[in-house]
C-alpha cells in the first residue's frame, strides 16, 4: 500500500493548502510550528539527505480540524553508476 488512506474525519491537501491551516497560540512552554513551514522543512532536509534519490509523490493530510498532520514522502533511488 503506498500513500495516505484518508477516514472519516481526515482532509487530503496539497503543500500549498497547509498555508491555511491555523496555528493555535503559543503558550510559555509550546511554540507551535506552522504546518507549511514544518513541511518544506523536512522536505529540503530529506532532498539534502538523500541525494542518490528523487521526490516522486508527497501527500498531506490533517485530522481533528486540522490538529493534527499527516505526510507521506516517496523517493526512488537514482543510481548513477
Amino acid at each position: 500500500m503506498e500513500g495516505l488512506s484518508a477516514g472519516k474525519g481526515t482532509q487530503l491537501l496539497e503543500l500549498i493548502e497547509l498555508q491555511n491551516i491555523q496555528v493555535i497560540v503559543p503558550t510559555p512552554t509550546y511554540t507551535p510550528v506552522p504546518y507549511f513551514d514544518l513541511s518544506n522543512s523536512i522536505r529540503a532536509i530529506s532532498q539534502d539527505l538523500l541525494t542518490d534519490c528523487q521526490l516522486i509523490k508527497e501527500q498531506y493530510a490533517v485530522a481533528r480540524q486540522g490538529n493534527k498532520l499527516f505526510t507521506v514522502l516517496i523517493f526512488r533511488v537514482e543510481l548513477n553508476w
